[in-house]
């Protein structure tokens, strides 16, 4: 979490004033988003010398102010206005008109109240309909806060694993077979999937090869993020091709996983799923696939 200070506010506002008057519309008024947006329609309206409105007016050409746009659902209830935010996020950007900076991540606008996360999952507890004060409960938003620096780690750079390679001074150009388990979280629902992974690569004999034992480690950071299982295919092959400088001749990666998103809810079904990932020579040699595969057969048998 980022604090922001008044200083820091205060220039961005300026930076957003700046952009609302080079931008060469003009607006009758101004309409703040509430709560977020009183603070900087007052102080837009005292650098545009635009008042401030205390309700819409759809005879009004005016503009809606909020300090910080992130899904962009609170100002879709307003399509048929201009909007203006203090702060945006780099994927949030273009669901407004003017914005002062871009800022990723969660911030702490300083007339905000900073509640803290674990105000938050208590909230979270009370909406399924527990007691977040009874005895059994009282670690828990703690608890889920520590946990989660841990399964969602992939998102922190610091925890990158150092990605060991070494000259292939062998010339060694043939499959390379690694295999381990996985466990990772659906965007979609935020519920587990895991399951097992087998991963091969042919090394090119004029470049590098892979300390194997990073393979877990990769496949484990990429895990470590909101993730769908064909995109974390695709992000463990990536990290390791650019750890080899992409010059390893293929890569073969397949996945089998299951989901408790399918498995505890919805159809309550076994949630049961698998993707292959296939590069370089692995895409057009089906021999080298069918080793790949044979790999695996003999793995699991």
């Amino acid at each position: 979490m980022e604090k922001i200070d008044f200083e820091h506010y205060d220039n961005a506002i300026s930076a957003l004033a700046k952009k609302i008057l080079d931008g060469g519309r003009h607006y009758t008024c101004l309409y703040p988003i509430p709560r977020g947006g009183y603070y900087p329609a007052i102080k837009l309206s005292e650098l545009l010398n635009i008042p401030v409105a205390s309700r819409l007016n759809p005879e009004y050409k005016t503009l809606i102010v909020d300090d910080i746009v992130d899904s962009g659902k609170t100002l879709e209830s307003y399509p048929d206005y201009d909007k203006a935010v203090v702060y945006a996020k780099d994927y949030s950007k273009d669901k407004v008109q003017y914005y002062g900076e871009i800022k990723d991540g969660w911030l702490l606008i300083p007339d905000e109240k900073d509640c803290g996360i674990e105000d938050h999952i208590r909230r979270m507890i009370e909406y399924i309909g527990e007691d977040p004060t009874r005895q059994g409960l009282l670690g828990t938003p703690d608890r889920i806060v520590r946990m989660w620096k841990e399964i969602f780690r992939g998102y922190d750079p610091t925890k990158k694993p150092k990605i060991t390679t070494f000259s292939n001074d062998d010339k060694i150009s043939d499959i390379v077979f690694d295999s381990g388990d996985y466990y990772s979280m659906c965007e979609h629902h935020i519920l587990p999937f895991f399951g097992k992974y087998y991963f091969a690569y042919i090394p090119n004999p004029n470049g590098r090869i892979l300390g194997i034992s990073k393979v877990a480690r990769v496949v484990g950071y990429c895990a470590a993020r909101l993730q769908l299982q064909e995109r974390l295919a695709h992000d463990v092959v990536n990290m390791l091709s650019e750890a080899l400088n992409n010059d390893a001749l293929g890569f073969a990666i397949a996945m089998k996983g299951t989901h408790l998103c399918k498995s505890m809810r919805g159809v309550r079904n076994a949630g049961k799923m698998s993707v292959a990932h296939f590069t370089g020579v692995f895409n057009f040699n089906p021999e080298l696939r069918r080793e790949f595969y044979k790999l695996i057969d003999m793995q699991d048998g």
